[in-house]
């Protein structure tokens, strides 16, 4: 059974970001600043974070974040990439914390609208940084959301490394359940719920559901001023949608991957990894998995073994770049 489409309710409101006609998308940022602005072909202005390399980068990656992040939370990713020469460029996304648009926090009625953003965002920094290879690197929902626009054929990175991805769902809840969502989703679609009082009782009832192996970590995440409690009956529903079609997006992407699990992860169990995504290990994906990690690899014990395999996999893809996915967004 799939999950309800809220496109029929979407159309009625508003047209879709790739229905839209405004002026070309811009980056306003220059090599150097640590922040600037990205303006969206339907003209939303996303923020932008950056890590830069002492010198000229030698490589570009697009840093995608997940569901409650921020590009900030690269930061030891980004830190550890400009050590390495390579420019890190982190995307906000619309939909959650950092959203300019307030109405839009936690209430995106299509994340198809976030896909063609990172194309969009992508084809500004091959176009910025011509003859440099640039690759797409998306953590948990971001790594699901770049996945699909790589194999919706959206961009054309020299690589896509999936931190943690979330790509299938974990259980699925009881039919009467799903109905009762669904009626809600009819009638009113944009009703929030409390993910994170969900959360709460979910942990005194002793769900062992820690997104990090620092408890004060955790506290951090909660308390960033760009974290979300709440989230719309349309938005659940998309993201729930875009999940079950990573299976698909899987068989049809075709490019070097390099996907990195937690053996932890309260979202992402690793054989539901190896389930969706084994189309890319099958095409010469590398695959790495940290058993007693969990879901933010990038603040886990074993980060400093995560930020290795990225930048050494890197490493080769920078090497043997092909000169005709060289630039090209």
């Amino acid at each position: 059974m799939r999950w309800p489409d809220a496109h029929a309710t979407k159309r009625r409101g508003r047209a879709m970001v790739s229905d839209l006609e405004s002026p070309p998308p811009r980056l306003d940022w220059q090599l150097g600043q640590p922040s600037g602005h990205w303006t969206a072909p339907d003209g939303a202005r996303l923020g932008v974070r950056a890590w830069n390399p002492a010198g000229a980068p030698r490589a570009v990656v697009v840093l995608v974040p997940g569901l409650n992040g921020a590009a900030e939370g690269f930061h030891p990713l980004g830190d550890h990439l400009a050590a390495h020469g390579i420019l890190a460029l982190g995307t906000e996304l619309r939909g959650q914390g950092l959203d300019p648009e307030p109405a839009r926090r936690g209430d995106l009625a299509d994340l198809g609208d976030c896909v063609h953003d990172i194309a969009a965002f992508g084809a500004l920094t091959a176009g910025a940084f011509p003859g440099q290879p640039w690759f797409l690197c998306g953590e948990s929902m971001g790594a699901m959301l770049s996945l699909r626009a790589v194999a919706d054929g959206k961009t054309r990175p020299a690589g896509l490394i999936m931190l943690a991805p979330v790509v299938a769902l974990r259980e699925r809840p009881p039919w009467w359940q799903e109905w009762l969502f669904r009626v809600a989703l009819r009638f009113a679609p944009r009703r929030k719920l409390d993910l994170s009082a969900m959360a709460e009782k979910r942990r005194a009832q002793g769900a062992d559901i820690r997104v990090a192996s620092d408890a004060a970590m955790e506290d951090a995440i909660r308390a960033a001023p760009h974290f979300l409690r709440e989230f719309s009956l349309r938005f659940l529903a998309t993201l729930a949608r875009h999940i079950e079609e990573s299976t698909a997006a899987a068989r049809r992407a075709d490019l070097p991957a390099l996907v990195l699990s937690a053996g932890r992860d309260a979202f992402m169990p690793a054989e539901g990894i190896e389930r969706v995504l084994g189309p890319l290990r099958a095409r010469g994906g590398t695959f790495r998995h940290w058993p007693d990690a969990f879901h933010l690899l990038l603040f886990d014990a074993a980060h400093d073994e995560v930020l290795a395999a990225i930048t050494d996999w890197m490493g080769a893809r920078i090497a043997a770049a092909d000169p005709q996915t060289v630039g090209r967004g």
